[in-house]
């Protein structure tokens, strides 16, 4: 029995040393800093922006900022190329998208490269939008938190077959009270499902499927205050602006990523989850997407 209490005990500091030298403060703090990017590209873009930092060590006792204003950004697509400017105010690179438009189908390239040596590459495609086969428009009555009714649409499209395709539903509800006169508000729509504004969808499973986004409330994902408050007696005016994104592989996996990561919400003993990257010499995400518009008149 001694025998076999002091080899556990042998084993677990022999463990215990291992595990002390994978984790050498000294190797956290000699990582080389690497360029961040961020970049999303669409047709219906007026302006193309992309966000530049670079990486700290975890135990850096540095307090300088990680943002790179001295970098030189440019897109290219076949024998076109574009340079962006640095925004000081706004803390991004940018050019308007009439100097180089971006087209549904074809490959773009975005390199970033610093005057201390560092090039970061990333390389997209940009999807063909896919056009909304119909919006329904309904409500439901609530018991919880308080008894009421609720309005919401369901945004429903063609899933293109014999391919894999992403998307992320999104909204904005426009009106002007029946019951206050004058006063007007914008929202933007709250979909089933999403999480931290964003509801992402995959048609794994579905391909070629008739799709739909869930719901969309129209009321802010608030209740009114009495099952007799109808549409008409609580909005004078009412339209809502909805669009469905086709997003290309790298947009929908670097956030789904993200958001699996945001979802640990800090619990120590969550499953790491490493953020997407399809940036080469550099981390971050270089995506596409194209979006479908359609806006309605409620009231």
């Amino acid at each position: 029995m001694k025998t076999t209490l002091l080899s556990l005990l042998v084993l677990g500091l022999l463990s215990c040393n291992r595990l002390e030298q994978e984790v050498r403060p000294v190797a956290l703090i000699s990582q080389p800093a690497k360029l961040t990017v961020v970049c999303f590209i669409a047709p219906q873009d007026t302006i193309l922006t992309a966000k530049v930092t670079v990486t700290r060590p975890i135990l850096s006792a540095d307090s300088k900022s990680t943002e790179v204003t001295n970098a030189t950004v440019r897109l290219a697509e076949g024998s076109r190329t574009v340079t962006f400017t640095y925004d000081l105010k706004n803390k991004y690179y940018s050019v308007r998208a009439s100097q180089f438009p971006i087209e549904a189908g074809k490959t773009y390239t975005l390199t970033v490269t610093t005057p201390d040596g560092k090039k970061a590459v990333g390389t997209c495609a940009v999807p063909r939008p896919v056009p909304l086969a119909g919006i329904q428009f309904d409500s439901l009555t609530t018991s919880w938190p308080s008894q009421g009714k609720r309005y919401f649409m369901r945004l429903r499209w063609q899933d293109p077959a014999g391919q894999k395709n992403y998307y992320r539903p999104s909204g904005l509800f426009s009106s002007v009270s029946a019951q206050t006169p004058g006063v007007s508000a914008v929202q933007p729509l709250s979909f089933e499902g999403e999480f931290n504004g964003k509801l992402l969808i995959s048609d794994q499973d579905q391909d070629g499927n008739l799709l739909d986004s869930g719901r969309g409330y129209l009321d802010g994902g608030k209740a009114t205050t009495a099952p007799s408050q109808t549409f008409g007696r609580l909005y004078r005016t009412a339209s809502v602006a909805v669009s469905l994104l086709h997003l290309d592989p790298n947009y929908y996996a670097y956030h789904e990523s993200v958001q699996r990561q945001d979802a640990t919400d800090g619990n120590p003993f969550a499953e790491p989850v490493l953020i997407t990257t399809n940036i080469v010499g550099g981390i971050g995400c270089f995506g596409a997407y194209n979006r479908s518009v359609v806006v309605l008149k409620l009231r």
